[in-house]
């Protein structure tokens, strides 16, 4: 990114404006607004939302434009399980810490969507800081990791905060596999359709499970019987290979954090 974009410079991780808001409208708004990952814009002091994008809108339901003037007391969580005040309190605190000490915070975080599905990022906050030194405004990006995570690990993700069939309808449901089923796979099969999707020789699938090529074809043909007429298994493999792989409690994700 191009100083002269910024209005002054870049430097040390840190935004330098010569004048904050102005400039942080002017340079960062055009990246958080274009950006396909969430992100937004605080005032530093108040911790109101100056700007905001859809992709961060929408793990909660909400419209960019709802979020500006609110604070983090003032959002909707319903998206969340656990407590609510646990969550303001951390984002408070690793917003002031950022605020102080002027410099970034990367830590990584696991929640559920406003429609249950796993979200797994890092989160990178960052100040921009004035020429008088002070952080005027706090800029947040989230890097959804959600696409390059181990699948086996996401689907016991959805095992471990839903119910066995829950889980299985929320993981197909993320892929947008769902609705090819007219009943939907035990968990074993389930298993076999992930270990299906990174490959699909029933000899390297079973390696994967710890079972024979027999069962995996076996869940192969089950499989079959539960599509709905015109949807197949080789649909439903190359839809999970190809899809950009877009909860974990309030409490686990504050447990994984360290200040």
């Amino acid at each position: 990114m191009e100083s002269a974009c910024l209005g002054n410079s870049f430097q040390m991780n840190r935004f330098i404006f010569a004048h904050p808001l102005k400039a942080a409208s002017d340079a960062i708004s055009d990246f958080i607004k274009a950006s396909p990952d969430s992100s937004h814009l605080k005032d530093a002091k108040t911790g109101k939302y100056l700007l905001t994008n859809e992709a961060e809108t929408a793990l909660s339901g909400i419209k960019p434009d709802d979020f500006v003037g609110l604070t983090v007391d003032d959002i909707e969580m319903g998206f969340l399980q656990g407590s609510k005040e646990a969550l303001v309190r951390t984002i408070k605190e690793l917003d002031e810490r950022v605020r102080i000490n002027k410099c970034p915070v990367l830590l990584k975080e696991i929640f559920l969507t406003h429609d249950g599905f796993i979200r797994i990022q890092n989160l990178l906050k960052m100040p921009v800081v004035g020429q008088d030194g002070k952080a005027t405004a706090i800029f947040t990006y989230s890097d959804d990791l959600t696409s390059r995570y181990d699948l086996f690990g996401l689907f016991a993700l959805y095992e471990q905060y839903y119910l066995p069939k829950q889980a299985i309808k929320q993981f197909l449901g993320y892929w947008g596999v769902k609705t090819y089923f007219k009943e939907m796979p035990s968990r074993a099969e389930t298993l076999a359709i992930i270990a299906l999707s990174l490959d699909n020789r029933h000899k390297k699938a079973a390696k994967l499970l710890k079972v024979t090529p027999r069962t995996v074809a076996c869940h192969t043909f089950s499989l079959h019987q539960k599509f709905k007429q015109g949807a197949d298994l080789h649909t439903v493999l190359n839809q999970i290979r190809n899809a950009n792989r877009n909860t974990c409690s309030v409490e686990d994700w504050l447990s994984g954090q360290s200040f």
